[in-house]
């Protein structure tokens, strides 16, 4: 597997690709500015899977109850006239079990969501939106997995609010659905409800091939 950074473009509606940064965060700066500004637009969304997310909540939660397990925090950021947009956002168990291999470890991505077109308006002219916002903050979990040793394994749930929209997301992002009758355990309970999904090494590396013309 190819050594691989960060992205530091996407690709955008009507122009070239433009600049943007992962940052792996270590304090609530970033998440602070989402929860004022892109959160509020979610939140009037009841339809959204994360219209109720409490994200400086959810970070404070997993630093401190989940820190044997390697919690990390991405931010998907760009610059623009001097303030910093905050494109997505993820939270992620960096140290965790492999649902389909007991004997490896791999990364958990536990909360994951890009900003809706509706809420970056504000700060962005349409033309210059960016494309594969989510699927990009997802690379980052990715990138992550590969250097913690884990080769690129990570797995995820789809919340149930998703609906089938968001289980066909992961699907057309090339994820392997783990089927119901595979124990999956969480919190020491079977938690398979037929809608967690994972890469392998070998899938993950042909995922983050998608984003390798923009490292």
């Amino acid at each position: 597997m190819p050594d691989r950074n960060f992205i530091n473009f996407l690709p955008r509606k009507a122009c070239g690709p433009c600049a943007i940064w992962v940052e792996e965060l270590v304090d609530r700066g970033r998440i602070d500015w989402w929860m004022d500004n892109i959160q509020p637009v979610i939140a009037q969304d009841q339809n959204r899977t994360d219209a109720d997310w409490d994200w400086r909540a959810y970070y404070d939660y997993l630093r401190m109850a989940f820190l044997r397990r390697e919690p990390c925090f991405f931010a998907l950021c760009m610059d623009n006239n001097d303030e910093v947009i905050v494109l997505a956002l993820a939270m992620c168990l960096a140290d965790e079990s492999y649902p389909v291999d007991k004997s490896l470890r791999s990364l958990f991505g536990w909360y994951l969501t890009a900003a809706p077109e509706v809420a970056l308006a504000k700060y962005l002219h349409p033309d210059d939106m960016p494309k594969l916002i989510g699927r990009g903050c997802l690379d980052s979990a990715l990138i992550k997995s590969v250097a913690t040793g884990n080769m690129g394994r990570i797995w995820l749930h789809a919340d149930e609010k998703g609906g089938q929209e968001l289980f066909d997301i992961y699907i057309n992002w090339k994820m392997i659905n783990i089927p119901r009758g595979v124990r999956v355990q969480r919190f020491l309970k079977n938690r398979n409800d037929g809608r967690y999904f994972y890469y392998g090494a070998k899938e993950a590396d042909t995922a983050m091939q998608v984003f390798d013309p923009f490292r």
